[in-house]
């Protein structure tokens, strides 16, 4: 389980579970999730989970530009924005590590999912 900004991130580890399942729905259910989060998953068969903090909570506003771009300058520009925000970001955390509940088995995929997502939201500082 883990912390975020404005409520908890959980991953289920010990077998895989699809968003459109009985077991997910009592886990959304019970963690007063989201409703447009539950359907986002339901429609997309999939989990969705922010790996990087929103710029705004970094203190850093999208450039308006509108892909597709429509010259170099612009296309430049936008990789300078995204070269200056993972400069700002490096400092946050999307989420804290709360802790682990339950039985402690991990399925292959699902320790596949916890790395990468580990790797990508821990450790670097202050929680955006």
């Amino acid at each position: 389980m883990y912390r975020t900004r404005l409520g908890f991130r959980l991953l289920v580890t010990h077998q895989l579970l699809a968003p459109d399942t009985a077991a997910a729905q009592a886990v959304f259910t019970a963690f007063r999730t989201d409703a447009t989060y539950v359907r986002l998953c339901q429609k997309q068969h999939c989990y969705r989970a922010r790996l990087s903090p929103k710029p705004w909570r970094v203190g850093w506003q999208r450039p308006r530009l509108v892909f597709p771009y429509d010259t170099p300058a612009q296309q430049q520009k936008q990789r300078e924005w995204e070269q200056e925000y993972a400069d700002r970001s490096a400092v946050y955390s999307v989420c804290k590590w709360v802790g682990e509940y339950g039985s402690g088995q991990v399925c292959p995929d699902a320790a596949q999912v916890m790395e990468l997502h580990d790797a990508a939201c821990l450790g670097k500082g202050k929680l955006a």
